[in-house]
């Protein structure tokens, strides 16, 4: 879930950061050469960042009334959970011990 989790609280800021750059785009006119192919993602990928960077200063920073934003901002109340090494390591070998399992033949 944390996987989930993560990827959620990082792509909404990138999809924000996308959709208000091509909403602000909306009725400006500029010259063709001022909007070129790396323009439109550069300030799309800053937008997302500072995005991003509110969000998670809202979580962090405000009292747990407004702190509440960061986590709509972000699409997500939870914030993502890491395994330690021993953690994964155990989970590892639990993984292949099972399918070292399932792959012996079933001996009479």
């Amino acid at each position: 879930m944390a996987m989930v989790t993560s990827i959620v609280r990082t792509v909404v800021p990138y999809v924000v950061g996308v959709v208000l750059v091509l909403a602000a785009r909306v009725g400006i006119d500029l010259p063709p050469e001022a909007l070129t192919e790396v323009t439109t993602p550069v300030v799309a990928a800053a937008v997302a960042a500072v995005y991003y960077g509110a969000a998670r200063a809202a979580e962090e920073y405000l009292p747990e009334r407004w702190a509440r934003l960061g986590k709509v901002m972000l699409a997500s109340g939870r914030s993502p959970t890491y395994s330690t090494d021993a953690e994964m390591s155990e989970q590892i070998r639990g993984m292949v011990r099972d399918e070292v399992q399932k792959r012996q033949p079933d001996v009479p």
